[in-house]
């Protein structure tokens, strides 16, 4: 019999666990691997995929079959194949091939289903009731709170076979399930050794969309949707957006962040704009200096910045779990959103989301360079799109 409550690898026919497995290419056991992906996950979980392109075009929910032993038994089989594979940028080059990519996009299943089972797991540590459970839907297609927590299913985002998996929980527990997810990835022992966004490019974040358009959302605190939308008008939130903006231009280029901050409180002539931008300026370089944000602060390693981010980041949404998970008054405070940005984005790449995805490649280039002081009228204006919170990383810290 299966022991649910645990993640210990069963006896499967994928994945086997062989040191010789390191040192080949796309040997015979990567393409057992990813035949037993495909006929155990991607086939019998009926993800589908789109005929013109590696896409998919549906991926399921999981809705009643967490507990199932064919549902543990590939979840399992997936994290052997992971335990094997733990480098994301290794794993890409590995599985794409000239002709496509459609072996790396059934991995992207394999990754899904993994992650919701262990979600599901480390949830039931909690309470110890099974509580985990895909995000609902009403019939205005608003996302209704749950009574711990729940994961948005199928996955938001694009669904391409290099697509990173943002989980954004919802549910007053998901402070508490992003610590025990951290912790069990970084564990030598039971997990990888290593946060999940470098084992397969995976982030898990709380209350996120909640605070950002609550009136999405059915079932939280009366006036909660009120009070936020209120704050987001005050002097004070706003200020603490525009620092965080410039914060996130720090964490990769210090010079064009003091050009930024010093024409700011230059050209600022409301006082009380002026003090509360200072005041938030200050808050931030305090976290830095309590935990760095800037990854040569860190030798340049990945791991040890994500390390010390996630230690900081679930600390801080823990606390608010604490405290019951939706509270107006916790919008007071933007300190996650500089943290959880990634660590070492090419800037021209669109891969920072503080420089805004899709923005165009000159114009980000424009911006890098010159500074907002020498930028034309027109880019200028465009460039002004930087300063905007994306929905990903607006949170109440």
């Amino acid at each position: 019999m299966i022991n649910k409550s645990t993640l210990v690898p069963i006896s499967t026919e994928c994945c086997i666990n062989s040191e010789l497995h390191f040192l080949f290419s796309r040997n015979a056991q990567d393409k057992a691997d990813i035949k037993w992906i495909k006929q155990n996950i991607v086939d019998k979980y009926e993800f589908k995929k789109n005929p013109n392109k590696d896409e998919w075009e549906t991926q399921p929910t999981f809705q009643g079959v967490l507990t199932d032993d064919h549902f543990i038994a590939a979840a399992n089989g997936a994290k052997e194949f992971f335990v094997q594979n733990k480098d994301w940028e290794i794993t890409k080059k590995k599985f794409r091939t000239n002709g496509g990519c459609t072996d790396l996009l059934y991995i992207t299943a394999a990754r899904y289903l993994l992650v919701t089972h262990i979600l599901y797991v480390l949830q039931l540590q909690i309470d110890g009731k099974p509580e985990l459970i895909p995000c609902q839907k009403t019939v205005d297609k608003k996302t209704s709170i749950p009574v711990s927590v729940c994961y948005p299913a199928p996955p938001s985002g694009s669904a391409t076979c290099t697509s990173d998996y943002d989980v954004s929980l919802v549910g007053k527990d998901a402070g508490f399930l992003i610590e025990k997810f951290n912790n069990y990835f970084q564990d030598d022992v039971n997990g990888f050794g290593k946060p999940s966004d470098l084992v397969f490019d995976v982030n898990v974040y709380a209350f996120t969309t909640a605070y950002a358009f609550p009136v999405n959302y059915v079932g939280l605190p009366y006036n909660f949707a009120k009070d936020v939308e209120e704050s987001k008008k005050t002097v004070n939130f706003k200020m603490q957006e525009l620092a965080s903006a410039y914060f996130k231009v720090f964490k990769y280029n210090p010079g064009f962040f003091v050009t930024m901050k010093t024409g700011a409180l230059g050209a600022m002539n409301a006082p009380e704009s002026r003090t509360k931008l200072i005041e938030w300026l200050g808050v931030f370089s305090k976290l830095n200096a309590e935990v760095k944000m800037r990854i040569e602060d860190f030798n340049n390693s990945p791991l040890e910045l994500r390390k010390a981010h996630n230690a900081e980041y679930q600390k801080r949404v823990k606390e608010m779990s604490q405290k019951g998970g939706y509270n107006a008054e916790l919008l007071g405070s933007g300190l996650q959103r500089v943290l959880r940005d990634r660590p070492y984005p090419n800037y021209f790449s669109g891969g920072d989301r503080g420089l805004g995805d899709g923005y165009p490649r000159k114009l980000k280039i424009d911006v890098c360079r010159k500074g907002f002081q020498n930028l034309t009228p027109l880019e200028n204006r465009k460039s002004m799109s930087l300063l905007r919170p994306n929905y990903k990383t607006i949170t109440p810290y």
